[in-house]
């Protein structure tokens, strides 16, 4: 359904919502990648329903994957697995925001 250079941008996006930085797909991205940011949000949707919403949320002290989480917690690794994932309708609302323009 996407290209991969349309998931890579979109999970860029995504990256950059998460974080809180004030201008989520800046000119220059849409520059280098050739995406507005209207053209990836429902990719950026996709990618956060699937990826952070769907039953993602689990018990990692049960989980295999116990040494990503810790290995990824390292700040070394920028503490990424320790990333708080912001309430849904803030992410949408950014997703989203070119659209209400």
């Amino acid at each position: 359904q996407y290209s991969p250079a349309e998931i890579a941008a979109s999970c860029l996006l995504l990256s950059r919502i998460l974080h809180n930085y004030t201008e989520a797909w800046p000119t220059v991205l849409q520059e280098w990648t050739g995406f507005s940011q209207d053209y990836l949000s429902l990719c950026t949707f996709h990618i956060y329903n699937k990826c952070l919403l769907e039953g993602s949320e689990m018990e990692y002290r049960d989980s295999k994957l116990q040494a990503v989480k810790t290995r990824y917690a390292d700040p070394l690794r920028y503490s990424v697995s320790n990333t708080k994932v912001g309430l849904s309708s803030d992410v949408y609302f950014v997703i989203f925001s070119v659209h209400l323009l």
